[in-house]
């Protein structure tokens, strides 16, 4: 199949003023783009959720703390299984933005310029221009590329320059991060690669499984790792013990259903996978800070 060429003035209205576009969407699999190259880089992180990135002639599975580069001319596109969606933060940008003097300035060692010509690992190691990211960088990440939608939202006084600062303090943040995990010897950078992938898989399953009877030995099992090592590697990297992050994922969902419906509370605790009304309560006020009554009072 041919690809589709998308030209950046379907996006960046006006070049000269602000040569970045960015947005926050949710895909399922009847708006995902055909397969399609352009002419501006992009940057997508990955929100919420877990698609496969079809990227020149491969497959690969992305997962919530992905991020993306795609440069000009590759081809590329998402993958989604069916009642799944994807929440991703997109950031369309222009390389004259990189000639202009104020970067030309900021970036001294062109090290951003580098990052752009090579993203992040190279196809044959298998990352296809991805980069996985721990928590404490998944999470500055995401502050400033809200803080670029909010400023383009909002279009204050000096927005353009704003974004273009948030793009710039991003993109050596993430230049940082690559240079730390090329100075990591391979050895190390496999286990911690591998460590990612179960983490985040085992967080896909929870959250695709709430309501379910689960487990941190038949988790362990059904991922071949101890218990222990399980429990230990996903609060390194999440904060949260396995059971832990179970009951954060129904309060949320609990959360959600209070305020969007009439269900009793009754119902609602046993669809968020709690039989025992008594602990879901008790376990939502100390979660929430008020039960679930208040809350649905509150947000209603």
């Amino acid at each position: 199949m041919k690809p589709l060429m998308f030209n950046y003035n379907l996006f960046i209205k006006d070049p000269q003023l602000l040569p970045i576009y960015v947005e926050r969407k949710v895909h399922d699999m009847n708006d995902l783009p055909p397969l399609h190259q352009h002419d501006f880089y992009e940057l997508v992180y990955i929100v919420y959720g877990r698609a496969q990135h079809f990227f020149e002639g491969a497959y690969y599975d992305i997962y919530a703390g992905d991020i993306l580069l795609i440069k000009q001319g590759e081809n590329h596109t998402f993958l989604l299984n069916p009642g799944t969606t994807v929440e991703i933060i997109n950031c369309l940008f222009l390389a004259r933005l990189f000639e202009e003097e104020l970067m030309s300035y900021a970036d001294k060692t062109r090290s951003i310029q580098t990052l752009l010509d090579q993203p992040f690992l190279n196809i044959k190691d298998g990352f296809h221009h991805r980069l996985s990211l721990r928590r404490e960088d998944a999470s500055q990440v995401m502050q400033l590329l809200e803080s670029m939608v909010s400023e383009q939202h909002n279009k204050r006084s000096n927005f353009p320059v704003m974004i273009r600062l948030h793009l710039l303090e991003l993109l050596f943040f993430l230049t940082r991060c690559y240079e730390e995990w090329q100075f990591k010897d391979q050895e190390t950078l496999v286990l911690h690669n591998e460590r990612i992938v179960v983490v985040k898989r085992v967080q896909q399953y929870l959250e695709e499984n709430f309501e379910q009877k689960i487990n941190l030995a038949t988790l362990s099992n059904y991922y071949h790792i101890s218990p222990r090592h399980l429990n230990r590697i996903f609060k390194q990297d999440t904060g949260l013990t396995v059971m832990e992050m179970i009951h954060h994922i129904r309060v949320e969902k609990a959360k959600q259903y209070l305020a969007n419906t009439n269900d009793r509370i009754v119902e609602i605790s046993g669809r968020v996978g709690y039989e025992d009304t008594s602990f879901f309560m008790k376990l939502f006020t100390r979660q929430v800070g008020c039960t679930p009554a208040i809350y649905r009072k509150k947000f209603r």
